[in-house]
């Protein structure tokens, strides 16, 4: 019997033991894998506790007087970005 030697058609070009398509796609993909992991284990450890800290510390040297004017800023910026009313169409405002 013949053996069958494989030819350059038979064979898919491979890096090592992985096949060169899933290589070229672990190339486009993996660094952003890795940044998105390294992102999250950022935001939700160690941002999350330094936030509660600088919080606490605000809390701390502030009275309740900086609530109230925080209030008083978050009511102002919401008057401020609101959008301007419709002018109806039904009837024409008269300017005086």
């Amino acid at each position: 019997m013949a053996t069958q030697v494989p030819t350059q058609e038979d064979l898919t070009p491979t890096i090592g033991p992985i096949p060169l398509a899933a290589f070229i796609a672990m190339c486009f993909f993996a660094p952003f894998l890795v940044s998105f992991t390294i992102w999250l284990f950022y935001k939700y450890t160690i941002k999350r506790c330094k936030d509660r800290k600088r919080m606490e510390e605000e809390a701390e040297t502030k009275g309740p007087e900086a609530d109230l004017s925080r209030d008083v800023e978050m009511q102002v910026a919401g008057f401020v970005q609101a959008p301007a009313p419709a002018k109806t169409k039904i009837r024409k405002e008269e300017v005086w």
